[in-house]
């Protein structure tokens, strides 16, 4: 999207970012999954196993950290709740944007 708005293209910058990490903490919980489904079925579970999960666990917790961060950042730096900036389309992209990543980093 180009807007010549270099507010907006900063925006979408972020937006990705955000989308990014989500992702990536989707695919590390993935991960844990198989993990614990190893640890499970596993007779002795190796030290590194649990090290890794343990890791990896950690790894998500920062991500999750990062993603809440930014996401009040840009809850933050959206206009305020006035009438005119209600129908502005920057207001509106913003706050679909907003909407539609937090919903997912809930998922």
């Amino acid at each position: 999207v180009d807007c010549g708005d270099g507010f907006m293209d900063g925006y979408f910058r972020r937006v990705e970012e955000v989308r990014g990490l989500i992702d990536k903490i989707s695919h590390q919980v993935e991960e844990v999954r198989k993990m614990h489904s190893m640890i499970l079925s596993a007779p002795n579970p190796t030290d590194g196993t649990k090290d890794q999960l343990s890791a990896l666990t950690s790894n998500i917790k920062g991500n999750a950290n990062v993603v809440r961060a930014k996401l009040k950042s840009m809850e933050q730096s959206m206009p305020k709740d006035d009438a005119a900036n209600r129908s502005s389309v920057d207001f509106r992209i913003q706050n679909t944007q907003h909407t539609v990543l937090s919903r997912k980093f809930v998922e």
